[in-house]
């Protein structure tokens, strides 16, 4: 299933407070295995939120905006 617009900007925020994550235990942590392990997450979750940011990017670009959201409310009223 091809995730909606509003999807990806919901993993795109998802992944970006991971990687703020990462870099901060790498920015406090003395442990260098620690560091490592961090800095190793780091990278791959920087990778997946370019990807995402390109994949947003070319949604936006493209004109379809049908692809915003799914319809699925994710809220109760």
């Amino acid at each position: 299933m091809k995730l909606s617009v509003g999807q990806l900007i919901d993993e795109l925020i998802t992944t970006s407070m991971r990687v703020w994550t990462w870099q901060e235990i790498i920015a406090v942590e003395k442990d260098d295995k620690k560091v490592a392990a961090a800095a190793r997450k780091t990278l791959t979750q920087n990778a997946r939120r370019t990807k995402l940011i390109q994949e947003i990017d070319e949604r936006l670009a493209s004109g379809d905006l049908s692809q915003i959201h799914d319809g699925t409310k994710t809220f109760q009223v």
